[in-house]
């Protein structure tokens, strides 16, 4: 009975711990990469912005130029901000420019030149250093 219950609960706690998706986590993600390239912003123009008022910007953005949903609830991506050890670190200056750029270029380039990568998660973007 032990034998049968270690296998079952071995089923059941494997794709957690291995880091597996389930179809739902999997269709959040394809939904917010989806709106990462169709939410284009018309104009970005960072002159010594701090990193994370840049990111804000991006996010606000999101929220006002989501045309995939008329539930307000639903419009926009989360941006989840993760200064590391170093709390500063979002006050890093940037400076960018660009027009009619989709969302996902402008994260890239905004974390970029802040030396921060992001994921796309089912419920947020991450941005770490």
């Amino acid at each position: 009975m032990k034998v049968a219950l270690l296998v079952i609960f071995c089923f059941v706690t494997t794709p957690f711990l291995l880091g597996q998706q389930s179809t739902e986590e999997k269709r959040l993600i394809a939904q917010s990469e989806l709106k990462l390239a169709e939410i284009v912003i018309p104009e970005v123009d960072f002159v010594d912005v701090p990193f994370g008022d840049a990111i804000a910007f991006l996010r606000d953005r999101s929220r006002a130029l989501d045309e995939t949903t008329d539930d307000e609830n639903l419009k926009g991506l989360n941006f989840l901000l993760i200064p590391g050890e170093n709390p500063e670190a979002t006050q890093v200056l940037i400076t960018l420019k660009l027009k009619n750029v989709p969302l996902g270029e402008a994260l890239r380039y905004t974390t970029s030149l802040a030396k921060f990568k992001y994921k796309v998660d089912p419920h947020a973007i991450v941005i770490r250093p």
